[in-house]
């Protein structure tokens, strides 16, 4: 059983999970002695202010999109209401430290479903134009089998939505060891180290290809590993997708998830649920991570939800447990 370091309290856990030195992020995952008491952590974290920026659209088309941001002011906000100014768009502002995308999703969802549209489009604020969303509002209008429409997916990885995306054994097979040598670099051990002392058997990731520094090394590990410890294939919106408005109120995001890991658990959830899915041609690109960050401390961060999709997984795929 993983000894919690003594005397840590949760504003000084806050300090360090929240720190910008890596050192302090991997003491965090020292201070905290188990998983519950990781979910306690994020579940006693104060809720951000947020604010609901309603910018409305003169056509009347059954469709609303909620975008989350940092400042509905900022750059990237004003440029992601002009991409989709022909409808009705909710930008969700939150600022400062306790930013939760899952929340602030929530939140804009909740909103949104107060104006009972037949469709809600979730984004991002770090979005940018291909083709008019005048062809994707056309095409959700005559869309009648389907409970969500996914954007195209980038056959070379570079957006972040519409990812096949697969279940792994967590395991000291070599793919997966590559892989982690490449997201982690010279925080490969420690980062080992944290997944074991929480007991991490399941993870999950995106199927290449995807858009990384080294796409062709990390898309043959990746393949190697779809086909080594693969477990399951579900296929995670991301940053963008459409959901009628009566499958959002039965679904939504977990908010004990920070910033990551919540897009992927929901996809895992709608997937169990069979829901009607379809893969548009419509074309949307993404700066992924302009928003946030890309950065290492982001990524020590996201450790926290690695292990809190851990346990949800072993929840859904009981017989995954077995093996």
């Amino acid at each position: 059983m993983p000894q919690r370091i003594p005397g840590l309290d949760g504003e000084l856990l806050e300090g360090l999970y929240g720190s910008q030195n890596p050192s302090e992020i991997l003491k965090f995952y020292t201070g905290v002695g188990t998983s519950a008491e990781m979910i306690a952590f994020s579940k006693s974290r104060p809720r951000a202010s947020m604010r609901i920026v309603d910018v409305q659209s003169k056509r009347d088309n059954g469709i609303v999109v909620v975008i989350p941001t940092a400042d509905s002011k900022s750059s990237l906000a004003r440029e992601a209401s002009r991409i989709f100014k022909p409808i009705d768009i909710i930008l969700v502002e939150s600022q400062g430290k306790y930013f939760n995308y899952a929340r602030s999703m929530n939140f804009g969802i909740d909103s949104a479903l107060r104006k009972d549209p037949e469709w809600i489009i979730i984004s991002n604020d770090d979005v940018f134009e291909i083709d008019p969303i005048d062809s994707f509002v056309a095409e959700l209008r005559q869309e009648k089998d389907s409970e969500m429409v996914m954007a195209a997916a980038d056959t070379l990885g570079r957006y972040h939505h519409s990812m096949d995306s697969m279940v792994f054994a967590n395991n000291l097979n070599p793919a997966t060891m590559a892989l982690d040598v490449l997201s982690w670099k010279s925080y490969f051990f420690q980062v080992i180290k944290v997944l074991h002392r929480f007991g991490v058997k399941f993870r999950a990731d995106n199927l290449p290809p995807t858009q990384t520094r080294a796409p062709l090394v990390d898309s043959f590990f990746r393949g190697l590993a779809s086909r080594s410890v693969c477990v399951e294939r579900f296929c995670t919106f991301g940053d963008f997708g459409a959901f009628r408005s009566s499958l959002l109120r039965r679904f939504q995001f977990d908010e004990f998830f920070i910033n990551g890991g919540e897009d992927r658990d929901l996809a895992i959830r709608l997937k169990l649920a069979k829901v009607a899915i379809k893969k548009s041609n419509f074309r949307l690109g993404s700066m992924v991570g302009k928003t946030l960050g890309s950065h290492i401390q982001r990524s020590l961060r996201d450790l926290l939800n690695c292990v809190l999709l851990d346990r949800k997984i072993r929840e859904y795929f009981p017989e995954l447990n077995d093996e």
